[in-house]
């Protein structure tokens, strides 16, 4: 892997730790190594330079005492003793030739160490300084004839031709050593900072992972432990992406799942700040707007109850549950605390349900018991006590037991309306998507109820009116059901009219729309009532309901089937000026959505 000039001669000049901690002592090592090679070559040559001056002097001194015995022509014919002192000396120590000095000036030399080394070992050494001060190695060899020594052949050399030879030779050695260490710091310091540039470049990476960049990748062009460390730095880094995409795919489905929730989610970190809240609990909690995430939990729902929940969870690691009103409406809210570990970064987790409907209908539906059972209870205990006076009476008339007989037969009928009038109405509340539609001719639906309600009208003194088109008015919906929500209409003003009174009945279309109007001039309906006509069992005047026959559903089965064809039906009413409803249904081709 070559490493980028700008970052090998930072780490070249030392501007990396690493470098400084790894170069500096190897250098030292470097320099201390050479040096000590050079030392102990220099003084291995020295030793050796030594040896070789003082062998060739022995060399030199042999080679005279075997030559020829005219010491100025050996010297003449001896090209190596050129520079040395030449001595023949006899056997008696006085000197024959000295080619340095005057032979009368030197006396018996056989007490000189070279020489006395000579007469007892053949040869001999020495060094010492001259007369002349100047330091020179003597090397004596003896001339022997037969068994008799007859005389001394010396030579001698200054010892500053060996420190000259010696000096060159550690000086060289010295150029050679700062060219060795020169050379050697460079290829060191190349080679770590080659190592050192990978390292830097690995780093680097490692930085940006913990910024979150993923993106960098190593080059790897080496096969050692940082080759490897690249590698695996790499590997890392792809399995963070792969495990970043995931984790936020898994989170972009998650807040899909919590977005379609009709469920508020709330959730909250160990400081009770909100990070999450999907779009039901916005709604909710209406007076939030998308600010909320980052706020506190206790400025976002201002319910005493449910903060004191959630601070509860929170701080004992449990699950809340409670009931509360919020903005007018009651919900069922849950906290939950998660578990150090469980979702990091989430303290608890709020669910708000609301419940205001299934409360509404908890209480519709004990109402509807309630009433139901109100209504059977007392035809019911009717019959029961005209069929205990009938069994307990056998002697009775057939005059009195036929009245009771008939009483029997109009209680009877009692309980057959109310249970046909709830078998109505459950199925039109369950039919509001499933109930089969087909083309009616709504006219002819509302003239046939007109009909058949004649006679009913005229029993009780009440003028049944009817005004409409010859032509058909043609929806989408149920004949059957249509039929029925027609004469409720008509039977609920019958009922409420007092004799004398009239009931009109109009139908007419109005723009996309069928409109049917039902007109009475009856007792009326108070604004605070009108709402809750519709409402199974319930009566604007109970007792002449009762006196009637009403079950008190005919009107709240009229609203189930309006609903059931798309329509919508309201009353307009004023005690003692009577009521008029009005039900409006789609045409043929609004019901569907087309053009009419």
């Amino acid at each position: 892997m070559a490493a980028e000039p700008s970052n090998l001669g930072m780490a070249l000049m030392g501007s990396s730790p690493l470098f400084r901690t790894l170069v500096l002592p190897i250098i030292a090592v470097v320099v201390v190594a050479i040096t000590i090679i050079s030392t102990t070559a220099y003084g291995l040559y020295v030793r050796d330079l030594d040896r070789s001056f003082k062998a060739q002097l022995a060399s030199e001194a042999a080679a005279l005492a075997i030559g020829r015995p005219e010491a100025e022509m050996l010297a003449a014919d001896n090209p190596g003793l050129s520079g040395a002192r030449v001595t023949l000396i006899a056997a008696h120590g006085v000197a024959l030739f000295d080619s340095y000095n005057d032979l009368d000036s030197l006396g018996s030399l056989l007490d000189r160490p070279e020489v006395l080394r000579a007469t007892s070992h053949g040869s001999g050494e020495a060094t010492r300084v001259n007369r002349q001060g100047e330091l020179l190695h003597y090397a004596a060899q003896a001339i022997v004839v037969g068994d008799n020594i007859v005389g001394y052949a010396r030579v001698a050399r200054p010892a500053s031709e060996l420190r000259e030879r010696a000096a060159s030779v550690r000086n060289l050695l010295a150029l050679l050593a700062v060219l060795t260490t020169v050379v050697g710091v460079l290829v060191v310091g190349l080679v770590i900072a080659w190592h050192v540039v990978a390292v830097r470049r690995i780093l680097g990476v490692s930085d940006c992972l913990l910024k979150g960049e993923y993106s960098n990748r190593l080059p790897i062009h080496r096969e050692d432990e940082l080759g490897y460390l690249s590698r695996r730095l790499n590997e890392l880094s792809s399995d963070t992406v792969g495990r970043i995409e995931q984790e936020q795919q898994i989170s972009r489905r998650l807040a899909a799942i919590l977005a379609g929730l009709n469920e508020g989610v709330v959730a909250v970190d160990d400081e009770q700040r909100v990070i999450h809240i999907n779009a039901a609990a916005y709604q909710m909690l209406n007076e939030v707007d998308r600010s909320g995430t980052g706020m506190p939990f206790w400025e976002v729902v201002r319910v005493s109850e449910v903060i004191g929940a959630v601070d509860e969870a929170c701080s004992k690691q449990s699950t809340a549950r409670l009931q509360a009103d919020i903005h007018g409406r009651q919900y069922d809210v849950s906290v939950i605390a998660l578990r150090d570990g469980e979702l990091e970064g989430v303290g608890a987790i709020v669910v708000l349900q609301d419940v205001t409907d299934l409360i509404h209908l908890e209480q519709v539906r004990t109402e509807f018991v309630a009433n139901a059972s109100h209504e059977l209870k007392t035809p019911i205990a009717a019959i029961k006590g005209f069929v205990e006076t009938i069994i307990d009476d056998p002697e009775m008339p057939d005059l009195i037991r036929d009245r009771f007989m008939r009483r029997l037969r109009v209680q009877a009928g009692r309980i057959e309306n109310l249970v046909q009038e709830l078998i109505a109405l459950s199925r039109y509340d369950a039919a509001r998507e499933t109930l089969p539609l087909a083309p009616v001719d709504l006219a002819y639906v509302v003239r046939q109820a007109y009909q058949n309600k004649q006679e009913d009208a005229e029993s009780a003194s009440v003028m049944l009116e009817y005004e409409g088109p010859t032509r058909s008015l043609e929806v989408q919906g149920d004949n059957e059901a249509l039929a029925q929500l027609v004469v409720n209409l008509i039977d609920n003003g019958i009922k409420y009219v007092d004799t004398g009174g009239h009931v009109k009945v109009r139908l007419f279309d109005l723009g996309r729309h069928a409109v049917l109007e039902v007109e009475d001039n009856g007792i009326g309906i108070a604004a605070g009532e009108q709402e809750r006509v519709f409402e199974r069992f319930y009566r604007v005047d109970k007792a002449r309901s009762a006196e009637k026959g009403g079950t008190g559903l005919g009107l709240a089965i009229v609203k189930h089937i309006a609903h059931a064809h798309q329509g919508t039906v309201v009353v307009e009413s004023a005690p003692d000026r009577g009521s008029l409803f009005s039900v409006r249904l789609p045409l043929i081709g609004e019901s569907l959505g087309l053009p009419k």
